[in-house]
């Protein structure tokens, strides 16, 4: 569980804890009310409160009641994690943590900047992932890691030094991992003026994508995966989880000018990561690391002012 300040109730001291949900239940015959009918408390934090569950889906607890705790009052909680009975005081509050399913984006690095090129949206290359990832999600799901997956540029000082800024700039918001491939040198024969030049090819980020995903299933870290990308080798790797692991659901999001039909057809879901995403979540400029550095969008990476 993230861990959160919580207030229960006025007058109750803050505490470290899960995010949770506050309910008031009263037994008031005067009011026809019930003892199961909620009456939602004013002070509440977290989501809508839903129905408690049997189990902690991450731990398997079992649900506990607790109470009565007042000649005219019940109250009833589930716990995962530490107790809070010493907060409860001779009231009538309900502590309802909601299960969320977790979420992992797979962001393929290279595939989402040329669709943002191809889309005429280079003023909006400075993208903040984690955000653009938490825009893709339900009401029910939590983004519980943003996965990137890019190649070091090495044949052009400029465009080096525009992505190690960048990369930076990710690294210092927090909550991403990133994943490197490399670029492959090649040459390249024009078979009617048999000219030739050099050219690079990026190597690796499919196998990492593969890797990472496969890895993630197994180690039981999300329930639902998001794909960024439009790229159809990525359809085996994603046949493979859903094959083995029914349970776990796997979605393609495609970047702008970016599809594929063997994705729509081996995947669970299928979104279209749009315009008015990406220029919602761009990241603020400028950035600053941990040491104070400002760290500024490369030009023509935001809009003009």
């Amino acid at each position: 569980h993230g861990r959160a300040r919580t207030r229960i109730g006025p007058g109750f001291p803050a505490r470290p804890g899960p995010v949770v949900t506050v309910r008031r239940y009263e037994q008031s015959a005067s009011e026809g009310r019930s003892p199961s009918t909620p009456r939602p408390h004013r002070h509440t934090c977290g989501p809508r409160p839903r129905v408690l569950p049997q189990t902690c889906s991450e731990h398997g607890q079992a649900r506990r009641s607790v109470g009565p705790v007042g000649p005219r009052l019940l109250a009833s909680a589930w716990f995962c994690g530490p107790e809070y009975l010493d907060l409860l005081r001779p009231s009538t509050i309900v502590v309802d943590p909601m299960p969320r399913e977790r979420v992992i984006t797979y962001i393929d690095g290279f595939n989402l900047y040329h669709g943002l090129r191809d889309a005429g949206l280079r003023s909006s290359r400075w993208l903040d992932l984690v955000a653009l990832s938490c825009a893709l999600l339900k009401r029910e799901q939590q983004i519980k890691l943003v996965r990137y997956f890019t190649t070091r540029v090495r044949h052009s000082p400029r465009a080096q030094s525009r992505q190690s800024t960048y990369i930076d700039a990710l690294e210092a918001r927090g909550g991403i991992s990133i994943d490197y491939g490399y670029f492959l040198s090649k040459s390249v024969l024009c078979h009617n003026c048999q000219h030739g030049w050099g050219t690079h090819e990026e190597k690796k980020t499919d196998a990492n994508i593969a890797v990472r995903l496969l890895e993630d299933a197994f180690d039981d870290l999300f329930d639902v995966a998001i794909v960024v990308s439009g790229d159809s080798d990525l359809t085996p790797p994603i046949k493979a989880v859903r094959r083995r692991f029914s349970a776990k659901k796997v979605v393609a999001a495609f970047p702008p000018e970016r599809r594929s039909q063997e994705l729509v057809s081996q995947t669970d879901a299928v979104l279209s990561v749009s315009k008015a995403i990406i220029r919602r979540s761009r990241l603020p400029d400028p950035v600053f690391t941990k040491s104070g550095i400002e760290l500024h969008a490369p030009p023509g990476w935001l809009p003009s002012p």
